[in-house]
């Protein structure tokens, strides 16, 4: 009786390199990318706080979670996009923002992102343009939200672009490193390019405070700076000698399409620098206030030699009234009641919080 035999055609060598490659390939290593959120809150600080340690899925488009305090958010906008070594991306769609009303155009946002090099922390300038466009109060009532930002490349954190109306909208940056980037030697701070939080807010007290307040301690000062009563308010990241700009607009989309011109006439744009000198910084402003025709534009020359951490005032002479000219927005009118007169903005509140590299002593923060 013949002994039964099996014959492979395959080889064994080449089967258990198969097998191998089948059972025990290496894992997919994740790519380098950038998360970024559109995000509506009431309470700016208690935001920061919150997204300290907060996981890169934190925010869902579309959900209002419930602030610690009880406070209401909205998340409008979450994108992730893949950089793979490109010097340059560019992210948006639009906004989850059914509470905005009904509009024949969609808001949206729109982020161009550039990764700089050459530079420790490692770094992006995130440009940002938000547009929205609804009939919350007009029926073509429009808002423009624009910025330029430099945010520190900090792995596997939220940290915030820029934000507008003291976080009536803010955009937020998660950056999450490629699992191949090997770590580079850490360098000491003198190697490092800082990077600072700016805070400017505008508006308008009494003289009485005015002239009161050289004479006011810290805390006094943050109190005032921490009302809700500024006309405007907008927080970006800065660094020595890097020009940066941030604007809001308010328009009626009937004109803006037939009118170059009438955008501009509900515009508050500031652009600026801060050079540092041993023992304080010096922030140079222009700031553009609203006017009702485009030959009534003019520039404010703002600006003050400030320490950080603290708030720092400055007076503003023969101030601009505080006063949207755009008629058929939901801003048209002075800030505050017109019966208690006119209004206007005599007064600008600055501060800087150094982000990166950190306060010796204290752990990084978004």
């Amino acid at each position: 009786m013949k002994a039964l035999t099996f014959s492979c055609h395959f080889p064994l060598g080449k089967l258990v390199t198969l097998f191998l490659a089948l059972f025990v390939a290496p894992p997919v290593l994740a790519a380098e990318t950038l998360r970024y959120a559109v995000v509506s809150c009431d309470n700016l600080a208690l935001l920061r706080d919150d997204l300290s340690d907060a996981p890169a899925d934190f925010f869902v488009a579309g959900q209002k979670p419930v602030a610690s305090d009880g406070s209401p958010r909205k998340v409008h906008f979450v994108g992730t996009v893949s950089l793979e070594g490109k010097p340059q991306v560019e992210l948006g769609g639009r906004l989850f923002a059914p509470d905005l009303g009904v509009s024949e155009r969609a808001p949206y946002v729109h982020l161009t992102v550039k990764k700089l090099t050459g530079i420790s922390p490692p770094a992006f300038t995130v440009n940002v343009d938000l547009m929205l466009m609804h009939q919350r109060y007009s029926s073509k009532a429009g808002a423009r939200y624009t910025g330029s930002s430099r945010v520190p490349a900090r792995a596997n954190a939220w940290q915030e672009v820029i934000s507008w109306s003291d976080g009536f909208h803010s955009i937020w940056q998660y950056y999450t490193p490629a699992e191949a980037q090997t770590p580079t030697e850490p360098n000491t701070d003198d190697k490092m390019v800082p990077i600072y939080r700016l805070d400017v807010r505008l508006g308008q007290l009494s003289d009485e405070a005015l002239d009161k307040l050289p004479r006011y301690d810290p805390e006094h000062r943050r109190l005032i700076a921490e009302l809700g009563r500024w006309r405007e308010s907008f927080s970006t990241h800065v660094s020595p000698d890097v020009p940066f700009q941030f604007a809001n607009s308010f328009f009626d989309l009937k004109k803006i399409a037939s009118d170059e011109g009438h955008e501009m006439s509900g515009l508050n744009r500031i652009t600026g620098s801060i050079e540092e000198d041993p023992s304080h910084f010096i922030l140079k402003l222009q700031y553009q206030p609203p006017a009702p025709r485009k030959q009534d534009l003019q520039v404010r020359t703002l600006g003050i030699e400030m320490g950080t951490d603290g708030w720092f005032y400055q007076r503003i002479e023969n101030p601009p009234r505080a006063e949207n000219f755009v008629e058929g927005t939901w801003c048209d009118t002075t800030w505050g009641e017109k019966s208690l007169g006119v209004h206007c903005m005599n007064v600008a509140a600055y501060r800087l919080t150094k982000v990166s590299p950190a306060p010796e002593g204290n752990p990084p923060r978004p």
